[in-house]
């Protein structure tokens, strides 16, 4: 997960993470050297219906060549994200 709820947070996290990519556990993952590692935003530690519809979403972008528009329009996600 990359972030938090503020700004102070979300640069925390990211470089917490930049440290671990670059060290030698996460740096050894052949996701890491594949370059596919994504970053999240914090409501995937949420546990809300929103939150849920937000997980599959990223999910569906992450791990296909599809616009989630395409797939399945969700207005709620379309306003958080914005």
């Amino acid at each position: 997960m990359n972030g938090g709820y503020t700004d102070e947070g979300r640069v925390t996290a990211a470089e917490q993470i930049d440290d671990a990519i670059n060290g030698p556990l996460w740096g050894s993952l052949s996701a890491v050297q594949n370059e596919q590692l994504y970053r999240t935003g914090a409501f995937w530690l949420a546990n809300g219906v929103i939150e849920a519809h937000i997980v599959v979403d990223e999910l569906i972008t992450f791990l296909t060549d599809l616009e989630i528009d395409e797939v399945a329009p969700n207005p709620v996600s379309q306003k958080i994200g914005e």
